[in-house]
């Protein structure tokens, strides 16, 4: 099978790591956040390794969700703060690396079913206002408008890596050998 399970304690650290990245880019330095980020991304590295998942896809996400949020604030709908304007913008990728890269990880329903994906996508302006809370990100009027395209932006993103995860799950399960074929094709009709 394409996905071996990992073990509790790794998800739970996956998951406090996330946390911890999250919290680091927000209230922390530079220099803190960019260390807890490397380090986060390294034990990332080592589980997705382990459950024989693909790069390059999620950090190509990731890099289109950085990119969207980008495009909100440029449009003034959402404003980061930060150091100065490349410590904003830092912190903004990392959290999204970190957030792509957890996904298999820690949010695995949110692959394989559409609802998770919906749910996860609607919950997420609600991370924004607990970082707005924290002074780390500003909404402008009207709320809903940013909120909206947030919204949006993650539906994008989850339903891309849904259709790619299982493109990858079905290529490697196949190659394994591990799925029968289907009743209707040449390959799986016996010829007796």
């Amino acid at each position: 099978m394409f996905i071996t399970t990992l073990q509790f304690k790794e998800k739970l650290f996956a998951y406090l790591a996330f946390q911890i990245t999250w919290f680091s880019c927000l209230l922390s330095t530079t220099e803190v956040y960019l260390s807890v980020s490397l380090v986060t991304f390294a034990y990332y590295l080592y589980l997705l390794r382990k459950i024989h998942f693909p790069l390059f896809l999620p950090l190509g996400l990731a890099f289109l969700g950085y990119c969207l949020d980008l495009l909100w604030q440029s449009l003034s709908w959402i404003r980061f703060t930060g150091e100065e304007t490349f410590s904003s913008s830092l912190f903004l990728l990392l959290i999204w690396i970190a957030f792509i890269l957890s996904i298999p990880l820690i949010m695995q329903p949110v692959l394989k079913k559409k609802v998770w994906a919906i749910l996860l996508s609607f919950s997420v302006p609600f991370s924004y206002l607990a970082g707005q809370k924290l002074n780390a990100v500003q909404y402008y009027d009207p709320e809903w408008r940013a909120m909206s395209a947030q919204i949006m932006s993650y539906l994008l993103i989850l339903f891309l890596y849904q259709m790619v995860w299982l493109f990858y799950m079905r290529r490697y399960d196949n190659q394994k050998g591990s799925y029968p074929a289907p009743k209707n094709s040449v390959i799986g009709k016996s010829h007796e």
